[in-house]
């Protein structure tokens, strides 16, 4: 076949496309509509409205800000290949209704030709029957949705007959919109721009209108006014069918609900100011409510009633912001790709965001083959997510642009190449899943490089066999169009026995490398006969309202095309835990002290107003809450509680503090002891099971004549332990039984607890006896005897075995191991010899049988390939390689070199050459078996001489009174002497390809942040950009106090000492007070000193010898800088 159609009959009943084509052109030229020849530049200032302005809409977002900017922005004009088109082959396999492309490559996929697209696709919607709502510009790729929008039907192939081009007669710039599948059926979007009359162009100013286009009759009418204008907004589907809507240049201050009437409701309770207006990245996450990230910020709303908002975290990565592309791949899961703050550079990092726990947890996997700002994300049937488009630099291909796709795998945590496209797909471009499991690329421009008036169609290949040929496809013969949330759905297809898995994917509606409604779920299911029996997740929240696609995909990974399912509107439930906190016996515990925990979750903790409002799924929900010490719980409405959709109950937990209860433990170090042995008493202090510090406790031991006492009295510390010492005596009547008596006093409460122990005389105990015997079995060539192993017992060191292969080790009570050291070419089996018990005077016997081994050599074969071809003339006799680090050995002259070598792990590597670049494969951490085989092939390929350059560029911020220009600073090269930052704050080197770090020294007073200045990798020719920005600090002076040794003796030398430091930087100069309160907490030791070079001050004084010097002195330290003062305590004794 030489045409590209999809081959189905026509389903619908309205017009096709060519004089919706015509019509659509007609009224666009009869309203005078500007754009019949390309806005090839950025507006001038003042003509679509000062440029100032109009870039101000963006400039709480570097990414965007730059992405309208680009000097890139030549907006030439590419539309599609016809004649590539023209000869395009497709072919239908069998079960399939549409065709594919002829051959087709079974890991990579392939790209359809460029086709011609009316428009440019900033913003892609699939309708509930399959076609594609696009718009964002004129026919001419002009910057603004007031004009037209395009229905395109892909059962009607790519030509112009396939799509319907119609006027926008709502009078609302629908450019840069937020828009969504409702689940009603029809396609709404709010917010967007205002059309500048005198250049029919968007003006960038918000507009605060809806628009809703109906998919029975393509028309496309205004409906209801929002509380905000909003220009790039985020929506996203909640579970009662309601739409939340947050950011937009206009409306970043609150988010708001569309209804169900299609009235709206502002969250004045969930302020977003702090997070930034345009394209947030949000979710619905599987507790009900919304998670999304802003840049760093990560945060969750709850968008019932005026809603509130919860901080989420920090995001640690640099793969975020607005360039960046977030897909739900699995539910609770988030992969986040790519962005980020460096304009040039865009992150090569990819992170998993797990939101399904209270905290969300942020997991760093497998970074993309490619860096990308503006890629798109688009989840497949088999589970894979599909990155297409971007470009290395921000809407810019001046460092590349990302062509070729790759293809994320989740279980395996693998990049892998797909198809390479023709077209940029950068800023303003979109990608959509399409029922039949191809992608759809289209759009990108205005403003960008290329204006794409086309698409790609890109066919992935778990559409084609081993051959290229199109695969054959299971069929859906039937499956239900609507269900309830957490039902079972019945799929009959004659290939139910084939069937491996069904996947469930969420309709598309994609902008700005961002789609608002896609989401992944794998449904279980079971067979019978032609039928498949699959279940939707029983939490509701993981499947909110809409449309979903349906395919099952048989056991070689090839999916159906899609059925088309609505998942019905259910409100949840709404469940409100309360607390309440009852202090009326000295407890200081609040609401946030306390957590509950729902049908056994993890425990998460009330809020501080003390009320907890939860959104969860219909069903029965019993609360419960750790036990916290000193208090009572009483739980109100708590078990068994059961909801239906839409209804609300309330837990309530009472907690009442306790009345204080003292209580206390006694014991001894250890139970006996030998005379004139030191015998250490213990306590340990509770109030109601909490450790009390500062407890009194007074110890007496009652000797063994019944006569005598020990008396002695310690405090508990933080743990409510104390201890105190005697030695104990030697005579008759220390020797025997002590009777312990232990009284704790706390205030005015007190307890008193008991234990004994024992002073005997010392007496030596018996040994016990230890056979360690050696049995040697030669049965296999072996010559070794008893004497030739070794054994240690408990890790001491190794004893060799007696002749006769029988130790016999006197050993006191106790526990033993015996273990041996390997010996090569000897197996070893131990019996009785692990965790012997002996008592004293006991006896027991270990053996350990060696049995010699029959020794097979492996055979490791190091490979070399050599690729001259850009001008080397190595052969492989010119390389070397080395094996576990050993001598480096040529390679033969075939660059074969096969190794006899003893079973065990080997790595194989080669010093580097200069000139050839070398790629190793299968050589490291080789594991061989005795009689095993492998090969290690490394290939070098010889590589043209040229240099890198590195950038190193310098930022100076002086917001807290500092004055250092960039030339102040310097920067080191991998270790290299530092050098001065030119006057323009840029040094741009010409290096070899290699491996950079930049470093820079500290500056004092300045605080440094680096960014891309880590692992450079730059292969010859290439570039990149490191930044370092240094920002001023405030004054914050800190210091200590100390003195020489904690403890001196009276009439010794004390020396106090202090070290003052600004922002962590030494202090000269600084006049340092020292206040020593001597015991007697009347008299002062007062002296001064100053700092020197290194901020350290010191002085001294002789102590007194009387009794108010002896004991614990508080020592106060006041360092003095400028108008900055510093204080630090602590304590020395001298006694």
């Amino acid at each position: 076949m030489t045409e590209m159609k999809r081959h189905l009959p026509a389903r619908r009943g309205f017009a096709t496309g060519v004089p919706w084509v015509l019509a659509a052109m007609v009224t666009w030229a009869a309203v005078g509509l500007p754009g019949d020849t390309p806005n090839l530049t950025r507006a001038e200032p003042g003509a679509d409205r000062n440029w100032a302005e109009a870039v101000a809409a963006a400039s709480g977002d570097p990414i965007i800000l730059a992405a309208i900017q680009t000097p890139a922005n030549a907006n030439r004009i590419m539309f599609g290949d016809a004649a590539a088109v023209a000869a395009f082959e497709t072919a239908r396999p069998p079960g399939a209704l549409t065709a594919l492309p002829a051959t087709g490559d079974p890991l990579r996929g392939v790209y359809s030709p460029v086709i011609d697209w009316p428009l440019i696709g900033i913003h892609a919607v699939l309708t509930p029957d399959g076609r594609v709502l696009t718009y964002g510009t004129t026919i001419t790729g002009t910057r603004t949705g007031y004009f037209v929008y395009d229905v395109w039907d892909p059962l009607l192939g790519v030509g112009i007959e396939s799509h319907t081009v119609l006027p926008n007669a709502t009078a609302v710039d629908i450019f840069c919109n937020a828009q969504l599948l409702l689940p009603d059926g029809n396609i709404e979007m709010w917010g967007g721009d205002v059309l500048n009359l005198s250049t029919g162009a968007a003006s960038l100013d918000p507009n605060d209108d809806s628009a809703l286009f109906r998919p029975l009759d393509n028309s496309l009418v205004r409906t209801g006014k929002m509380f905000r204008k909003r220009w790039y907004a985020t929506s996203t589907t909640l579970p009662n069918g309601e739409v939340y809507i947050q950011g937009g240049d206009g409306g970043g201050d609150f988010p708001e609900v569309r209804t169900g009437t299609g009235s709206f409701r502002l969250l004045t309770g969930a302020p977003t100011t702090h997070l930034g207006a345009l394209y947030p990245r949000n979710f619905l996450a599987p507790d009900g409510n919304v998670f999304g990230t802003r840049y760093e910020f990560m945060y969750r709303v709850d968008p019932n009633g005026v809603g509130t908002i919860a901080s989420a975290g920090t995001f640690p990565g640099s793969n975020l912001g607005a360039s960046s592309t977030a897909v739900m791949f699995r539910p609770g899961r988030i992969l986040q790709v790519g962005g980020g703050y460096d304009l040039m550079s865009a992150s090569p990092q990819a992170r998993v965001i797990d939101i399904r726990p209270a905290t969300p947890v942020v997991t760093s996997v497998a970074p993309p083959l490619h860096r990308r700002h503006w890629a798109t994300s688009t989840m497949l049937p088999d589970g894979r997510v599909f990155l297409s488009g971007g470009s290395t630099a921000d809407n810019n291909p001046i460092n590349g642009v990302a062509y070729t796709s790759e293809l994320y795998d989740p279980v395996a945590n693998t990049w892998s190449a797909g198809a390479t496209a023709q077209r940029m797909r950068l800023y303003h471009s979109a990608a959509l899943l399409l029922p039949d499991a191809s992608v759809l690329t289209l759009g990108g421009g205005a403003n960008g490089p290329q204006l794409n008036l086309n698409a790609e169609i890109y066919y992935p290949g778990y559409l084609f066999n081993a051959d290229g040929t199109p695969a054959a496809r299971p069929a859906i013969a039937s499956a239900p169009m609507t269900s309830d949330p957490g039902q079972t759905i019945a799929i009959t297809t004659p290939d139910a026995a084939a069937i491996a898995r069904v996947t469930l994917i969420k309709t598309g509606a994609v902008t700005h490398s961002f789609d608002m409604d896609q989401r992944f779920i794998e449904l279980p299911f079971t067979v019978a006969g032609n039928e498949l029996q699959a279940s939707l997740p029983a939490n509701a929240f993981e499947t909110p309202p809409g449309f979903y696609m349906v395919f099952v995909v048989n056991g070689q990974g090839v999916p159906s095309e899609a059925a088309m399912l609505r998942v019905n509107t259910h409100v949840p439930a709404r469940l409100t835990v309360s607390k309440i906190v009852v202090n009326d016996n000295g407890g200081g515990k609040v609401a946030s002290n306390f957590a509950f925990s729902i049908n056994g979750a993890p425990a998460v903790a009330f809020e501080t107003d003390a009320s907890n409002v939860l959104n969860v799924p219909a069903g029965t929900y019993t609360v419960t809450e750790p036990a916290v010490a000193g208090y009572t719980a009483s739980l109100s409405g708590c078990g068994g509680i059961v909801l239906a959709n839409g209804g609300s109950a309330t837990c309530t937990i009472t907690n009442n503090d306790v009345a204080s209860a003292l209580t206390a433990t006694a014991g001894t170090s250890k139970p006996v002891y030998v005379r004139g042995e030191t015998v250490t008493m213990t306590a340990r202090v509770l109030n109601n099971g909490a450790p009390v510090s500062g407890a009194r406790v007074s110890f007496d031991a009652l000797k063994p004549n019944l006569i005598n006492h020990v008396r002695l009295t310690a405090f508990t510390n933080s743990n409510g332990d104390a201890s105190a010492s005697f030695v104990s005596g030697t005579g008759p009547s220390s020797i025997g039984t002590y009777q312990l008596t232990a009284l704790a006093t706390s205030g005015s409460l007190t307890a008193t607890a008991y234990a004994s122990f024992v002073v005997q005389t010392s007496q030596a105990p018996q040994p016990a006896t230890l056979t360690v015997r050696k049995v040697v079995v030669n049965n296999d060539g072996g010559s070794k005897l008893a004497s030739d192993f070794t054994f240690s017992v408990n890790g001491a060191a190794p004893v060799a075995f007696e002749s006769d292969g029988s130790n016999a080790l006197s050993v006191p009570a106790g526990t033993y191991t015996v273990t041996e050291p390997a010996v090569a070419g000897y197996s070893a089996s131990l019996s009785g010899c692990s965790g012997i018990v002996l008592a004293a005077g006991g006896s027991t016997t270990c053996t350990i049988t060696n049995n010699d081994q029959p020794v097979q050599p492996a055979t490791l074969t190091v490979r070399k390939v050599v690729v001259n071809n850009d001008g080397g003339s190595k052969l492989a006799s010119d390389f070397t390689f080395s094996v576990n680090g050993a001598a480096p050995v040529a390679f033969e002259s075939d660059g074969s070199n096969a190794l006899s070598v003893p079973a065990g792990t080997y790595t194989v590597t080669e010093p580097a050459v200069a000139g050839y670049a070398a790629s190793l494969s299968g050589c490291s951490g080789i594991v061989l078996a005795a009689g095993g085989f492998t090969t290690c092939t490394i290939t070098n390929n010889d590589q043209p001489a040229q240099p890198a350059t590195l950038t190193v560029r310098k930022v100076v911020v002086n917001n807290d009174g500092g004055s250092k220009l960039a030339s102040d600073f310097t920067f080191s090269v991998n270790g290299a002497a530092p050098v001065a930052f030119e006057s323009d704050g840029s040094n741009a080197l010409s290096v070899p390809a290699g491996t950079y770090t930049v470093t820079e020294p500290a500056v004092a007073g300045y605080a440094a942040s680096l960014s891309g200045c880590n692992s450079i990798v730059l292969a010859a020719g290439g570039s990149t950009t490191c930044t370092i920005t240094n920002n001023d600090l405030s004054a914050a002076l800190s210091a200590t106090a100390g003195t020489s040794k904690p403890v001196y003796i009276r009439g010794e030398t004390v020396t106090m000492t202090s070290r003052v430091l600004n922002n962590g930087v030494p202090v000269s100069g600084a006049l340092v007070s020292f206040d020593a309160l001597k015991p007697n907490l009347i008299n002062h030791v007062r002296l001064s000193a100053t700092t020197d070079g290194n901020g350290n001050a010191s002085i001294s004084f002789v102590s007194g010898v009387g009794p108010s010097s002896i004991g614990t002195y508080q020592l106060t330290v006041i360092a003095t800088s400028g108008t900055l003062t510093a204080t630090a305590f602590t304590t020395f004794v001298v006694q």
